[in-house]
């Protein structure tokens, strides 16, 4: 067997090896492409130290969507605000999700209902993430803003490390 045989012998190999790999992750990855995404933002008056991008968005515990940016208002909206802004993927089409109906529909009502934002900790040492819980509506205002939202307004209360 010549060497230009065993050549296109390993190149075809490993063509198929790579088609293959490229494959599985289009075929695994797909249900996160594929799933719905329901963004929504929120101002944070507070640091948001340790929150990254892709950390996990909890109701009661269970996760309901992934942190998508993190950013300053007066960045995105050309304003003289220096609130956080952290836009937040909700996953509407999964199960766990906040509820049924049209996400923004649903969105709204929680908010009016009472659907508040805060960031937490896992434990001592753990990493940061974003918990919404069910406050009282009239306790916990929403924060006005002087410029137009790009996503619908998650309104955001003070942490509990930040309250000690």
């Amino acid at each position: 067997m010549s060497a230009q045989v065993r050549y296109a012998r390993l190149g075809a190999f490993v063509l198929a090896a790579l088609a293959i790999a490229a494959g599985a992750v289009v075929v695994f990855g797909a249900g996160n492409l594929l799933r719905g995404k329901f963004r929504v933002e929120a101002y944070f008056d507070e640091s948001v130290q340790g929150l990254d991008g892709g950390a996990p968005v909890k109701f009661r515990g269970v996760q309901v969507g992934r942190v998508d940016s993190i950013g300053f208002a007066r960045t995105r909206y050309a304003v003289d605000d220096a609130r956080v802004r952290v836009v937040v993927a909700l996953s509407p089409d999964d199960p766990t999700s906040l509820g049924k109906g049209a996400p923004p529909d649903v969105f709204h009502a929680y908010v009016k209902n009472g659907l508040r934002v805060k960031l937490a900790s896992q434990g001592l040492t753990g990493g940061v993430y974003l918990e919404l819980d069910m406050l009282d509506a009239a306790a916990n205002p929403t924060p006005p803003v002087s410029w137009e939202p790009e996503f619908p307004v998650l309104p955001s209360v003070k942490s509990a490390g930040n309250r000690l």
